[in-house]
């Protein structure tokens, strides 16, 4: 008897931390969300600034209405420092439910990957229609608003696509610049500027 009060005990404590862990998620009637792809203009003349021990250069401008598909911080790893979270965006199709519905998406190790049993839309389509953006707040109110998004949210992005120099290591992240690429070097690295919530 002791062992089933056991066992049952153990099922509560599992169903208990799933739900208090569980990444919080809003759906939303099936329709496109957010139509538009990101308005992105490149940036000529060498825009550079310093904080801590990186410096950054503005590549791009950068500005986005779309569905937040995943968000994940991050603690440990190389960018952290400099870059504590990233957000898999979605526009056109891809902010739509009905196509949201049929996709497993995940992050993972700076990744965004999904997976299908059955796709809704053309590979293409969500490879271009979607992205993993490495998120660096450029001040506190920022910071402060991204604790409140969620998966599912509708939000406006604005800012810069950067590459960031680490002076230590005289390593640099290269940030993307093409919304049809794919795997390694595809995510975009943003300057965050300013940051919306709208549904």
């Amino acid at each position: 008897m002791k062992r089933i009060y056991k066992i049952l005990l153990l099922i509560v404590i599992i169903a208990v931390v799933y739900w208090l862990f569980k990444t919080p998620e809003i759906s939303h009637e099936p329709g496109i969300l957010a139509p538009d792809p990101p308005k992105q203009s490149r940036i000529i003349e060498k825009i550079k600034w310093e904080r801590d021990d990186f410096q950054y250069r503005a590549m791009a401008s950068f500005e986005l209405v779309g569905r937040v598909l995943s968000i994940r911080n991050y603690g440990s790893d190389d960018m952290s420092d400099f870059c504590p979270v990233d957000i898999a965006m979605g526009w056109n199709r891809m902010s739509d439910q009905a196509v949201i519905d049929n996709l497993d998406i995940k992050q993972q190790h700076r990744w965004y990957v999904w997976k299908t049993d059955r796709f809704p839309i053309p590979r293409k389509e969500i490879e271009s229609s979607s992205s993993n953006i490495h998120i660096i707040p450029s001040n506190e109110e920022v910071e402060d608003i991204i604790d409140d998004v969620i998966r599912g949210n509708i939000i406006s992005l604005k800012g810069k696509l950067v590459n960031v120099n680490e002076k230590n290591k005289k390593f640099t992240y290269q940030t993307s610049l093409d919304r049809k690429d794919t795997g390694g070097g595809a995510c975009e690295i943003l300057w965050l500027e300013e940051l919306k919530i709208i549904k």
